[in-house]
């Protein structure tokens, strides 16, 4: 598996993420239920397709988990800027790690060649960004 990670240079407060999200939550519960929910179901799918070695369908649903992040307000405008240049490269799919607004970016490559589209194109943006592999 060919991987970017994006470095959008900001850190968030966790404490103030988590409170944030916390807020949400208390304000509409059935809706996070709901959200939280689909996001167990994503996680569980996606170790099923890493054990399979299915790189689209986890790129796929690396995209539906960073849609979720975005829905609770943990993903940030800077965040979002670099999902949207790994995808627009090529990207199998792309998502925040970590505490969110800031942080990291990982973007899912097909192969060495995208991912070094993805990874030019990161840092093209005055991101840092690197490159790994797993297996």
């Amino acid at each position: 598996m060919f991987l970017v990670i994006g470095n959008t240079g900001l850190t968030a407060s966790t404490i103030e993420v988590v409170g944030d999200v916390r807020k949400l939550k208390d304000e509409n519960p059935k809706k996070f239920e709901k959200i939280f929910n689909t996001y167990k179901d994503i996680a569980f799918k996606a170790k099923n397709a890493l054990i399979e070695s299915d790189v689209k369908t986890v790129g796929n649903l690396m995209n539906k988990n960073h849609e979720l992040l975005q829905e609770i307000t943990v993903s940030g405008d800077i965040n979002d800027i670099i999902v949207k240049i790994a995808l627009d490269n090529g990207a199998l799919g792309a998502k925040m790690t970590g505490t969110g607004r800031g942080g990291l970016v990982i973007a899912l490559a097909s192969d060495k060649s995208i991912q070094e589209k993805i990874f030019n194109a990161i840092q093209e943006k005055g991101y840092m960004a690197w490159k790994t592999t797993i297996g």
